[in-house]
């Protein structure tokens, strides 16, 4: 009956019919109509429904190949709802299921990629780029892009992926990869030292943004170049402007990211009084994302280090540096290093300092200036002579 009511226009929930179809032992009209409840569920971005309902579909499966296209469509209602770590569990899921060669079959390894970064882990990201060559043009962009991303993660940048995707994004007409190759791009100058052609990057990616929630990470990363540049009146229009718009944000992985680069500004420009406050709000909002405790020991570690006492800061931060280098992070590792040497130079903690600074091995322009820079500043302090050719090798990067 409630079947025909349907067919003939009357509004009747699916997961309403296909739970009266279950309880009859229809298991296959059932699936149907739980199907067609999840599809309803997405529509009005009711995803935490839509998961229960996928879950009652899932009992009622029979056969690996359905069972693997139920995991597939709950891999993506779980990246739409946030539930990033849920969804890498469920890749395993389909991988210990089917292999990993059908489960990457079409875009699911790039999903999967793009999935280990955001969560931290580069170096599984490229294990899993390199499993499989996508064949459509969009997804080739896409695989560079994220290849690119995860170089930038690990530091392990070269020319020759540079090359490759100047050669194929720039021909690419699909804006949302416009939008996401020229914010690489100008990662890439920054990662150079080149803060101006990063600037120029970052200002040519607003033009292909469709909402002001694209940009807000982009804003930041421009901020940021403004005061490497020494525009601190953009610099700081720009951080006020991203601190407006933060709450709107409804990723609570990039609401964290964006909050993590705020405080890390504020630590190495702002007084404890005023980090402090900010460190407090930025733990309430954190506190659930993937990484907080990782991120907590980070910055109770910078903070303490900046305020005293130091034998209480350290053990916190090597615990931090283990992390970044077990998972591959080495571009994040490096910056902390150079965070962590300016802190304990500033605190005259000299030969402390030189020995964080001699665990940098980086390919970034940007980080080796700054650590010839922290090395001289500590050869100044020491009363030590610095010598011209170190001055040209400063300048030269």
């Amino acid at each position: 009956i409630l079947t025909k009511k349907k067919m003939s226009g009357v509004k009747i929930p699916s997961w309403q019919i296909a739970r009266h179809l279950e309880l009859a032992g229809e298991h296959k009209s059932a699936l149907k109509f739980y199907l067609d409840a999840i599809e309803e569920d997405i529509s009005i971005k009711n995803y935490d429904r839509a998961l229960e309902h996928l879950e009652r579909g899932m009992i009622l499966c029979k056969g690996s190949k359905k069972k693997n296209d139920l995991l597939k469509l709950k891999v993506d209602i779980m990246l739409k709802n946030y539930q990033l770590k849920e969804a890498l569990i469920t890749f395993q899921e389909i991988e210990k299921c089917s292999g990993p060669k059908e489960v990457l079959n079409g875009d699911y390894h790039l999903k999967k990629a793009m999935l280990l970064i955001d969560l931290g882990n580069p170096i599984s990201a490229m294990k899993t780029l390199k499993s499989h060559a996508p064949a459509k043009k969009v997804s080739l962009c896409n695989a560079l892009i994220l290849e690119a991303k995860a170089s930038l993660l690990t530091d392990t940048l070269e020319a020759k992926i540079i090359a490759k995707i100047n050669s194929i994004c720039k021909k690419s007409t699909n804006n949302e990869v416009k939008r996401i190759f020229f914010e690489l791009l100008g990662d890439i100058s920054f990662y150079q030292g080149k803060i101006q052609n990063a600037i120029e990057c970052y200002v040519k990616s607003f033009k292909f943004a469709n909402d002001s929630i694209e940009t807000i990470l982009v804003e930041l990363k421009l901020c940021f170049a403004y005061f490497q540049s020494f525009e601190f009146h953009k610099a700081f229009y720009l951080l006020e402007k991203v601190l407006w718009q933060v709450n709107e944000i409804k990723n609570p992985l990039l609401k964290s990211r964006i909050l993590n680069q705020i405080l890390n500004f504020y630590l190495a420009t702002l007084p404890p009084n005023s980090v402090e406050k900010f460190f407090r709000v930025f733990l309430e909002e954190d506190m659930r994302t993937p990484g907080a405790v990782s991120q907590y020991f980070r910055f109770l570690g910078l903070f303490l280090l900046k305020t005293g006492p130091i034998y209480q800061a350290l053990p916190l931060l090597n615990w931090e540096l283990r992390n970044l280098r077990s998972n591959g992070n080495f571009y994040e590792l490096n910056q902390l290093l150079i965070h962590i040497a300016v802190l304990l130079i500033k605190a005259n903690e000299l030969d402390l300092a030189l020995s964080y600074l001699n665990q940098i091995h980086t390919n970034s322009d940007f980080i080796t200036k700054q650590k010839i820079l922290c090395e001289l500043l500590i050869k100044a302090k020491q009363g030590l002579e610095v010598k011209q050719h170190e001055l040209y090798e400063l300048a030269w990067t």
